[in-house]
């Protein structure tokens, strides 16, 4: 049962963070590589250590290099949930791949890593996480305020090994941006890609994995980098130049709203404000993307390989279930 915390609240207070990004997997086709999660992840406990001051060893920071397996991120996890107190705050970012079960695994949806593997027979992955097992050890953890950040949603197919069962899929779209990282209906290495556009960090979400990623229990304050049946998209912010700067849409904006960005005056930054900022700065973002990319994909002519523009839609949300004033900063 759902339940509302009344109360003032400083989510700085006693903080602990556990930040996970994750664009190397090792199963996954070349096309579905991330290139901005680990870039995400990274500026996350940036701004943790150096703008909030957070104590370094209260920041979990699991992997190397943007390759992180599951052992890595379970142990990180559980270790945190269960040694966290009742004084304490909890952060959780993830940015990566979002998969839906198949099969006997079907409503479940699971958060990636760089080791998860599909089995072909079966379709069952393994080296996930349960969004739902995840969410019970969330309730268990003891900690004041729990705010889960996801910078993800449903991934598709995207294994390197299901060339022939890709190729049967009526639903999976042709990727419409240049550059986009998706894949088509052909096999995965048919897939169009250039390194300088953006990528799909998901085809689309679905109900179950929504009910999840929305899931709103006492203490917890949730922000998802795009709606039910949309995509969260990384772009080059250093567009067609080197070096590459690969970002997540939400993710950036999310971090220019904590800086101060997402403040309407002197005072403090509440997390109401900082949701009002965020959701208006993606929306301003993906317009001004849409562009860049829309002028490129008719100059190039690609129309008339893929057919017309697919433009990026991304819509953050946001749930809580404290009534009071939260500060985040």
């Amino acid at each position: 049962m759902n339940q509302t915390i009344q109360t003032d609240i400083n989510l700085k207070k006693n903080l602990k963070a556990i930040v996970i990004g994750v664009h190397y997997y090792r199963f996954f086709s070349q096309d579905s590589q991330l290139a901005g999660a680990e870039n995400d992840a990274r500026e996350v406990r940036k701004f943790l250590l150096n703008e909030w001051q957070i104590p370094d060893e209260n920041i979990v920071f699991p992997g190397k290099y943007g390759s992180v397996d599951y052992a890595e991120a379970e142990d990180a996890i559980i270790k945190t949930l269960d040694g966290m107190k009742e004084d304490e705050n909890l952060l959780l970012y993830y940015a990566g791949h979002c998969e839906m079960g198949q099969n006997s695994q079907k409503g479940l949806c699971f958060l990636t890593f760089s080791d998860t593997k599909m089995n072909t027979k079966t379709e069952e992955l393994h080296n996930v996480l349960a969004l739902n097992v995840l969410n019970e050890k969330l309730r268990e953890c003891k900690a004041k305020v729990k705010v889960r950040v996801f910078d993800c949603c449903h991934s598709g197919e995207r294994f390197s090994d299901l060339s022939d069962y890709l190729a049967q899929k009526q639903d999976v779209k042709v990727g419409g941006l240049v550059g986009a990282r998706a894949l088509t209906p052909a096999a995965p290495e048919e897939s169009a890609g250039v390194p300088n556009g953006p990528s799909f960090t998901s085809r689309s979400l679905e109900e179950g994995m929504y009910k999840e990623m929305m899931r709103n229990e006492k203490g917890w304050v949730t922000f998802t980098g795009c709606n039910i049946n949309e995509t969260s998209n990384e772009v080059n912010r250093n567009h067609h130049r080197y070096p590459y700067n690969y970002r997540g849409i939400f993710t950036y904006c999310f971090l220019e709203g904590l800086s101060g960005a997402a403040k309407r005056d002197d005072g403090p930054l509440y997390i109401e404000d900082l949701k009002l900022y965020t959701y208006d700065a993606v929306l301003r973002e993906v317009d001004y993307w849409n562009e860049v990319y829309r002028r490129e994909y008719y100059e190039e002519r690609l129309d008339l390989r893929y057919g017309p523009y697919e433009p990026m839609v991304q819509h953050m949300q946001y749930q809580c279930s404290i009534s009071g004033n939260i500060t985040v900063d």
